[in-house]
C-alpha cells in the first residue's frame, strides 16, 4: 500500500485472550482479527471467499448462519461477535427489496419473532428475497448467545434496522453505539460510509473509535478536521504522486558526466543545450550544442525532433530526417513515452523546454483519473470500475429522471470510471498487500468490494478490545499460535 496506510504483516499470532465468531465472514474483519490477536472463526458459503480464508490462514468452521442457529451445538465459546449480512438488497445499487421490505422487517423486529430461529427463516419467504431476512440473524445470534462485545455493519440504508436492534440490546443489558461512519476516517484511502453497531456486555460504555484521519468533505474539499492527519488520496494510496525534480542541468566547464537519481549521463544526453540550435538540415547534425568553431555534434532523432519542437515521444522512421522547410507538427501518432517518477516527461510542445508535468497531466497520459490526486477514491464495489464522484444513481432514479439523471451522471456502462487491477481494488480496501484471494477475477473484485475495509475493522475492534486502562493492542506479533480443538473438529480442507 501506498503512504498513509500502514501494512501490518499477516502473521500467525500469540494465542489469543479474545476468540471472535464472524457471520459472512468474508476477509476484512479477518484481517483486523489477525492484527489484534484476536482467534476468528468464520462462518462463510462463498467457495472462492472459503479458498481464499484458507490460503491466508485464516479459520471456517461452517458455511451457513443458518446451521449455528438452528443447532446451537456447532458454535464455539466466544466473546466478540462480528457480522456483516449481505447487503445486495439494501444497497442503493441493487434493486432496493431490503429498502422496500423496511417497515417489514422493522416489524418482525418488534414482533420479537428473531427469538426463534425457524420461525425467523420462515418469515424470510415474505419478503421477497431470501437474503433480505439475513439482516436479523445476528439479534437472534446475540439472543442465544449473549456475546460480550459485538460488532454489526451494513450499507447505510440499515441505519434504521441497527437503531431499532440497539434498542433491544439495551434492553437485555448492553450498552450500544449506532451510527455510520466514514471510511477515511480511519485511514482508508475511499468515501466508503457504512452503518455500524456496536455493543458490550462487560459494564464499560460503548462508543465509536477515534477517528485517526480527517473527514473527506467534497463541498469543501480544503476543510481538515483538527488534531488528526489528513486523509488520504486514492492516488497517494496506489503510489501515483511523481517526485517533484527539476529539468535536466548542465555540466560545468570540464566535467563530463553528471548524476541525476543514481545514472551517469554524458553531455549529448542532457538538455537544455547552451543556446538555441541552428537551422536542422536533414543532416543529423547540429553546430549549436557546443562553442562556437568546435565539430558539431550528431544529433538523434529524438534531439532533431526535439529542436523542431515536436514532442520528445513523437518520433519515428520518419523523423530520421528532419527538413527545415517543416513549419507545423505532423499528427502524432505514437503514445507518450514510459512515465516515470521524475514527472519531467516530456518536451513543452512550442519551446523546446524540458518542464515538469502536472499531476492531471501525469494521470491523463497513465489512464489516471485526474481527482485521485485530489481526494479519496470513491467506495469500491463488486468490480473494477472505481467511479468518478457523484457517480451514483439508482435504475430508478434513471427512469425518473430521464435525460436530466444522464446528464448529471453520464454513461452508466463504465465511460468515466476508472479500471481497477485487482491488486489496485485490494490496496484501497487496505489489506495487506498481495493478499491471496482466489477463484476468477471477477470473483476476487466481489470478495474485495464486499470486505469491510480491514483499516476500519482495525478501529472497531480495536476499540471494543480497549479498556479504558489498558493501551491499544499490538498490531501484529510474529509468534505462531497453537491449534485450538475446535479447529480439530471444523478445519476447513479445500482443493
Amino acid at each position: 500500500m501506498g503512504a498513509g496506510s500502514v501494512t501490518p504483516s499477516l502473521l500467525m499470532l500469540e494465542p489469543a485472550e479474545t476468540v471472535a465468531l464472524d457471520h459472512f465472514a468474508g476477509s476484512g474483519w479477518s484481517v483486523a482479527c489477525h492484527w489484534l490477536g484476536v482467534l476468528e472463526y468464520g462462518v462463510e458459503k462463498m467457495h472462492e471467499a472459503i479458498r481464499t480464508r484458507t490460503r491466508a490462514g485464516f479459520r471456517t468452521i461452517y458455511r451457513d448462519v443458518w446451521s449455528g442457529l438452528l443447532a446451537p451445538g456447532l458454535v464455539p465459546p466466544h466473546r466478540l461477535y462480528i457480522a456483516s449480512p449481505p447487503c445486495q438488497t439494501f444497497s442503493i445499487a441493487g434493486r432496493g427489496a431490503g429498502r422496500k421490505a423496511l417497515d417489514q422487517v422493522l416489524a418482525l423486529i418488534a414482533s420479537e419473532v428473531w427469538k426463534d430461529a425457524a420461525k425467523l427463516l420462515a418469515a424470510g419467504e415474505s419478503l421477497g428475497d431470501d437474503r433480505t431476512v439475513l439482516v436479523l440473524t445476528p439479534l437472534a445470534h446475540i439472543w442465544a448467545h449473549r456475546p460480550e462485545l459485538v460488532a454489526l455493519e451494513q450499507v447505510p440504508t440499515v441505519l434504521p434496522v441497527w437503531e431499532a436492534v440497539g434498542e433491544v440490546l439495551r434492553r437485555l443489558g448492553y450498552s450500544v453505539w449506532v451510527g455510520n461512519m466514514q471510511a477515511e476516517q480511519y485511514g482508508v484511502p475511499q468515501t466508503r460510509k457504512r452503518a455500524i453497531l456496536m455493543a458490550r456486555l462487560d459494564g464499560i460504555t460503548a462508543r465509536a473509535p477515534e477517528p485517526t484521519h480527517s473527514r473527506y468533505y467534497s463541498r469543501t474539499p480544503e476543510r481538515l478536521d483538527a488534531g488528526v492527519a489528513k486523509w488520504v488520496s486514492m492516488a497517494e494510496a496506489l503510489g501515483w504522486l511523481p517526485t517533484d525534480r527539476v529539468g535536466f542541468p548542465r555540466l560545468a566547464d570540464g566535467q563530463q558526466t553528471i548524476e541525476i537519481d543514481g545514472v551517469a549521463y554524458r553531455d549529448r544526453d542532457l538538455r537544455p543545450a547552451d543556446r538555441p540550435a541552428q537551422v536542422v538540415t536533414e543532416k543529423a547534425r547540429s553546430w549549436s550544442r557546443f562553442a562556437e568553431g568546435a565539430e558539431p555534434a550528431r544529433v538523434t532523432a529524438a534531439e532533431a525532433a526535439a529542436l523542431q519542437s515536436y514532442p520528445a515521444w513523437g518520433h519515428g522512421a520518419g523523423f530520421a530526417a528532419v527538413k527545415t522547410a517543416r513549419t507545423r507538427p505532423r499528427p502524432i501518432e505514437e503514445p507518450a513515452a514510459t512515465v516515470t517518477s521524475s514527472a519531467t516527461f516530456s518536451w513543452e510542445y512550442k519551446t523546446g523546454e524540458r518542464r515538469t508535468a502536472e499531476p492531471d497531466e501525469l494521470a491523463t497520459l497513465q489512464s489516471y483519473p485526474a481527482w485521485a490526486f485530489e481526494r479519496p477514491a470513491t467506495t469500491v464495489a463488486g468490480d473494477p470500475r472505481i467511479w468518478p464522484p457523484g457517480h451514483k444513481v439508482n435504475a430508478d432514479d434513471v427512469r425518473r429522471l430521464g435525460d436530466a439523471a444522464r446528464a448529471k451522471y453520464g454513461d452508466r456502462k463504465g465511460t468515466g470510471a476508472y479500471r481497477a487491477s485487482v491488486s489496485e481494488a485490494s490496496t484501497l480496501q487496505t489489506y495487506p498487500s498481495s493478499f491471496p484471494f482466489q477463484g476468477s477475477r471477477g470473483k476476487q473484485f466481489l470478495q474485495i468490494g464486499n470486505a469491510v475495509p480491514p483499516l476500519l475493522a482495525l478501529a472497531i475492534i480495536g476499540e471494543l478490545l480497549r479498556r479504558p486502562e489498558a493501551p491499544a493492542p499490538a498490531r501484529e506479533r510474529a509468534v505462531t499460535a497453537p491449534v485450538a480443538d475446535w479447529d480439530q473438529v471444523f478445519a476447513e480442507v479445500t482443493a
